[in-house]
């Protein structure tokens, strides 16, 4: 064989090899390219199944959230020209469905009267738990019921178990310029005694009183000139008042100051039944 034809011959063969590997070499290199993509997608699919495993509980405690406040009577209400807000509904056997609770004390788990320097911030806004014991708040009650007529409804309670009421058909809150006045009632109806009038026209009034036994200031807020605070301090026990810092309706049977242990109010669209 020709010595040229044997180099070339073999040269091609190097080449051939070499050409070979290379395929080799680029088919490895691509597939652990793959392999590494695969790894990557998997693990990004783990991260999107953990995402949404948390989401889906998220989205179960919050669906049994509202089933729970459904239950207590809690409701989203939604209303032209009033931002959405949360709140309490009950039925009164004797007055009807569907009544949105504004006010609830029973037992002096939320503090009506050590607010500090917010008081009138929160008297203003709102404060308290919607399931026990709130108040709805000055600016939300002069919205709604200056937005078409409410009635209002009173209920109390003493320590001896007895019950009574007080119903106004005709409740109207003014503005923060007006100092949350007590702008209209109504007509009066109930057992307990109309306490309530003798305020009307009267501002929402913040109160403050040292007291010497408790080496501290409590603070009350409530319509001036009344016969009654269903905002005051709350006492454990029955007892006679000795100023207007309590839970109290003084027409109630002839009760004075004598203090009661449990308190609500509540207001609908006016109803002419």
């Amino acid at each position: 064989m020709n010595p040229e034809k044997k180099e070339s011959s073999t040269e091609n063969l190097l080449i051939s090899s070499d050409l070979e590997k290379k395929k080799e070499s680029g088919a490895s290199d691509q597939d652990e390219s793959v392999k590494l993509e695969i790894n990557l997608l998997k693990h990004k699919l783990k991260d999107v199944e953990e995402e949404l495993r948390v989401k889906n509980n998220r989205i179960a405690e919050l669906e049994s959230l509202v089933k729970l406040k459904e239950e207590n009577g809690i409701q989203i209400v939604k209303l032209p020209g009033i931002e959405d807000f949360e709140a309490a509904f009950e039925d009164i056997p004797s007055a009807s469905p569907k009544w949105m609770v504004i006010q609830r004390r029973i037992d002096g788990t939320v503090s009506f009267n050590t607010l500090n320097f917010m008081h009138k911030y929160w008297y203003k806004q709102g404060f308290g738990n919607l399931e026990r014991e709130f108040w709805f708040g000055c600016q939300k009650l002069h919205e709604l019921t200056t937005s078409r007529r409410h009635e209002l409804y009173i209920q109390i309670a003493d320590f001896d178990g007895s019950t009574a009421y007080a119903r106004y058909d005709n409740f109207v809150i003014g503005s923060e310029n007006e100092g949350y006045n007590l702008r209209s009632l109504g007509a009066y109806s109930g057992d307990a005694g109309d306490a309530l009038s003798a305020s009307v026209n009267k501002k929402f009034n913040h109160n403050g009183c040292y007291y010497g036994c408790y080496n501290r200031e409590f603070c009350w807020s409530w319509w001036a000139n009344s016969q009654c605070n269903l905002n005051g301090y709350y006492h454990s026990s029955q007892m006679n008042l000795t100023d207007e810092n309590g839970i109290w309706w003084s027409t109630w049977n002839g009760r004075g100051r004598l203090n009661l242990k449990s308190c609500k109010m509540l207001i609908r669209p006016f109803q002419n039944e």
